[in-house]
């Protein structure tokens, strides 16, 4: 009689994750934007055999900033885990850290840029607002305007075009009121002089593809006063009687502008022919 022989049906299957694998590392990518190619782990056990069905978190380094999307997915039947909503809003330079259990991989650095080219950008005062000077002399600090895309990464080598009154108070700029940003996204004004006008007045620092202007609050201030004039002449008067209405006289600077300080002594000289005034002191 022939013989017969029973069949057993085994399955080797995979042993415990012994090795993690970027298989598809992280790509240089703008802020805000989806990190493309998707990003794609694999797991394997010591014998490199895939290791399926078995969960994969990851995570940012420097944790400085946040790392967006799903952060955790399980491994396929290839032993693959795949990544594909990742967004980094910090524009700086980032590597991934894999993790499955006690096993962690490090991905290669990859950069995530400010965004260029958009129509959100945002320019904003950074320093030299609410400063004044005396008419006709320098200011004491240049004007800094700083440029950002819509995250707040700053934004170099931008155009960015200061603008002062065209009349009334105002300033001068030593060199052209139009520059360019630093690596930090910052634009610095010319060093800049009063005009001969007094007063309250804005400057404004504009960029292409800026949501709005900067605006910068600067104050003209009277000179040094050096000279009176009449405000209200002296009236012909019968003898004995007050002048009326009362005569009035100001403090001006060399520019014409009214000096408002008050306690300046003035003494008042007349004769038959001429009524003169003398500033005693000035301030």
């Amino acid at each position: 009689m022939a013989g017969a022989s029973a069949t057993f049906m085994l399955t080797n299957v995979a042993g415990a994750v012994g090795h993690i694998t970027f298989v598809q590392q992280p790509s240089n990518t703008q802020a805000g934007g989806i990190i493309s190619p998707a990003v794609v782990v694999r797991l394997t056990d010591a014998s490199g055999n895939p290791v399926a069905n078995t969960s994969v978190m990851l995570s940012l380094q420097p944790g400085t900033a946040t790392l967006n999307g799903t952060l955790t997915a399980a491994t396929d039947a290839m032993g693959e885990a795949t990544f594909g909503n990742l967004s980094i809003l910090a524009a700086g330079t980032y590597h991934l850290v894999a993790t499955s259990g006690s096993i962690s991989a490090q991905s290669s650095d990859f950069l995530i840029s400010a965004q260029f080219g958009l129509s959100n950008v945002r320019i904003t005062v950074f320093d030299g607002s609410g400063q004044s000077a005396a008419v006709n002399t320098a200011y004491s600090a240049p004007l800094k305007a700083i440029v950002q895309d819509l995250f707040g990464n700053p934004l170099a080598a931008q155009s960015v075009t200061f603008a002062p009154p065209t009349s009334g108070a105002s300033v001068t700029f030593s060199g052209s009121a139009t520059v360019t940003t630093d690596a930090g996204g910052i634009a610095t004004s010319p060093a800049m002089t009063a005009n001969s006008q007094t007063g309250a007045f804005m400057v404004s620092a504009s960029t292409p593809n800026g949501l709005a202007s900067a605006l910068f609050n600067l104050t003209n201030l009277p000179g040094t006063a050096n000279h009176l004039i009449f405000v209200h002449q002296p009236t012909d008067t019968m003898a004995a009687s007050p002048i009326t209405p009362p005569v009035t006289v100001q403090l001006q600077d060399s520019s014409g502008n009214a000096v408002h300080t008050s306690g300046v002594p003035i003494t008042v000289q007349s004769n038959a022919v001429v009524l003169r005034l003398r500033l005693l002191s000035a301030p």
